[in-house]
């Protein structure tokens, strides 16, 4: 199990000689490539899990965005430390964490977007431990990079970025009866779309919240864009990104919306402080979905051809949860910035940090399912269209009627026992024909409006 160091300058003793100190949360956003499945129904939030994300299940209602649903999660704890987590509040607001240093590990439902893990680490590492401006946690193919941060949030449960949801979640399969609950996380990762994103990454999220990480915010936001450690950066870790610190803040936020430092000294997170990150899967699981919904849609736009019609009208109801995707991200990205105070707050940084990649994603994904529809619903009318001979039932009514005209005549010349009967069987067998032929005209208008649907 990881252990947590507590005992590093700083840290005060109180009654009982145990080391007391300032922690800082770490987390984890990783939407996975795992086809949505019905949300399942609610849950409270889980007490003895604070101060993670299953203790801070959203309570309220009428959000814009819909709420996540908890499907798994895992928790442990580092007996015999102490940290304290959280701003001093007012006695009216939830008091800040005092107790052991711990992780977590839980999986949601995002509704319409499938399902992101989360993981979480309270320790005492000073803030910026995770977050630098030399290296980029989500980046797709360097050591410093997705590997190595994922690695870092499994360690707790002995674990690495080549085990699966099943590995970290026992029995998780009787719930999610799908295969890709055995695939390695590394690889169920939804990665951003080429087109879309100048380098290879990972769509998800890192942030860290700290009681005071103006310091580490300052790093951030002022790492030298060039020269000689620029470029010694670059070549390690494969590309830099800048950051920015809003007006009137101490929060640091990556140009391209997907990694944040909160200082919860700074008073910027309020009574409702329990439920930000909440507010955080949502949104992160419907950006990955862009990259997704894009990679899927070309796909089925370069095989068409190829498609029989349960894969056509399985494609269109893939460009329709698109749409619906696209909505919704349209709704939380046009959302008013609330007061500082609001758990959404930071959620609607994250949007206007990343609105420029996310705009023109979402134009892309729109041009593809308008692109999808027409050619789609074109090679499903062709294939309805062109059936072959014995497929008809038409053709095949006045075949067996010829046939069954022939053999009568010819029974009823040759007189003999076996061609009458053979006659009987012909009638029989288009008489047969006849009635599959009224079948048929009754299926072809209920087919039809199924298509266009």
């Amino acid at each position: 199990m990881m252990r947590i160091p507590v005992s590093a300058p700083g840290a005060r003793l109180e009654s009982g000689s145990t080391p007391v100190r300032a922690a800082v949360l770490k987390v984890m956003f990783l939407p996975l490539d795992i086809g949505e499945r019905p949300v399942p129904p609610p849950v409270p939030a889980v007490p003895y899990a604070e101060p993670f994300l299953p203790a801070r299940i959203a309570g309220r209602t009428g959000y814009l965005e819909r709420p996540a649903a908890l499907l798994a999660f895992r928790h442990r704890t580092e007996p015999g430390t102490r940290l304290t987590f959280g701003a001093p509040t007012p006695a009216a607001h939830p008091r800040p964490y005092d107790g052991p240093a711990g992780a977590c590990a839980s999986l949601w439902e995002v509704p319409g977007a499938g399902p992101v893990l989360v993981c979480e680490i309270l320790s005492a590492d000073p803030p910026g431990a995770v977050l630098t401006w030399h290296s980029d946690p989500l980046f797709d193919g360097a050591e410093t990079g997705f590997r190595r941060t994922l690695d870092a949030f499994l360690a707790p449960f002995g674990i690495t970025a080549d085990a699966s949801l099943v590995d970290l979640f026992p029995r998780l399969d009787t719930r999610l009866p799908d295969t890709e609950v055995y695939r390695p996380l590394a690889q169920v990762a939804v990665r951003t779309a080429p087109p879309l994103t100048d380098e290879p990454s990972i769509e998800g999220l890192v942030v860290e919240v700290a009681g005071d990480a103006r310091e580490a915010a300052r790093r951030l936001v002022d790492g030298p864009p060039a020269g000689v450690l620029a470029e010694a950066a670059a070549r390690s870790c494969g590309r830099l990104q800048a950051w920015h610190r809003p007006a009137a803040t101490d929060v640091a936020v990556r140009k391209d919306g997907r990694a944040l430092l909160l200082d919860l000294g700074g008073g910027y997170v309020g009574a409702d402080s329990r439920e930000t990150l909440y507010h955080l899967i949502g949104w992160t699981g419907l950006r990955a979905r862009l990259h997704a919904d894009h990679r899927r849609l070309l796909t089925a736009l370069r095989r068409h051809e190829t498609l029989d019609p349960d894969e056509i009208r399985t494609a269109l109801g893939d460009v329709a949860r698109a749409r619906v995707r696209l909505v919704e991200l349209a709704v939380l990205s046009a959302e008013a910035r609330p007061a500082h105070d609001d758990p959404k707050w930071v959620r609607t940084l994250l949007v206007a940090s990343g609105a420029g990649e996310v705009t023109a994603a979402r134009a892309a994904v729109e041009e593809l399912c308008a692109a999808a529809e027409r050619v789609l619903w074109q090679r499903l009318h062709l294939r309805s269209t062109r059936r072959s001979w014995w497929a008809d039932p038409k053709a095949m009514a006045a075949a067996a009627t010829w046939v069954v005209f022939v053999v009568a005549v010819t029974a009823f010349a040759a007189s003999t026992q076996v061609l009458a009967g053979a006659a009987i069987v012909a009638v029989a067998a288009g008489a047969a024909m006849g009635f599959v032929e009224s079948l048929e005209r009754r299926r072809a208008p209920k087919r039809r409006r199924r298509d266009r649907r």
